[in-house]
């Protein structure tokens, strides 16, 4: 056998094992760690990092800081994460706003993403203390993912206006 032939085989599976292994790799400017999925993150304006990380159905966690500091990772155990965040859907034409909702330590935070039909899209996290100021850090273009995906594992928001209170589960419509 030629040595250069015998080569190929071992090349080719180690080259597979890397592509594999680089697949599983959570997007940059994600705070997503292997092997979790990365199921919405962005830079901010601020120059940090949102994120909501996890292994739906059964964990999901909010996480703001940058990849060598989590400034804030939400609830402490991502198995938590499904029954102590809340979800917000209102869809009309050409138009999409989605949010995930938690509250913590006195403060409420909603992370958004509106997309409007003239093609424009808003995105971040809105955090409201219970003195009602409300604090907007906004993402940079591009986002990664969407709220949706993850609010199909989380219940309907009740108090927020963009979910229609008299139909149960509206916001899985």
């Amino acid at each position: 056998m030629h040595y250069a032939s015998a080569r190929k085989p071992a090349l080719l599976a180690l080259l597979c094992c890397a592509s594999a292994g680089m697949a599983q790799q959570p997007p940059r400017g994600s705070l997503c760690r292997p092997p979790e999925k990365t199921y919405y993150s962005c830079n901010t304006t601020h120059h940090k990092i949102i994120s909501l990380c996890g292994a739906l159905p059964n964990a999901l966690q909010y996480r703001f800081g940058s990849p060598g500091k989590v400034e804030l990772q939400y609830p402490a155990r991502a198995k938590d994460g499904t029954k102590l965040m809340r979800y917000t859907y209102y869809f009309r034409f050409r138009t999409n706003y989605t949010e995930v909702v938690f509250d913590h330590d006195n403060y409420n935070y909603t992370v958004f993403d509106y997309d409007e039909g003239d093609g424009s899209r808003s995105a971040g996290v809105r955090v409201t203390g219970s003195d009602a100021v409300e604090h907007e850090i906004k993402c940079k273009e591009p986002v990664e993912g969407d709220l949706v995906k993850p609010g199909k594992f989380l219940k309907c928001d009740p108090d927020n206006a963009l979910n229609d209170s008299s139909v149960p589960d509206s916001c899985h419509r």
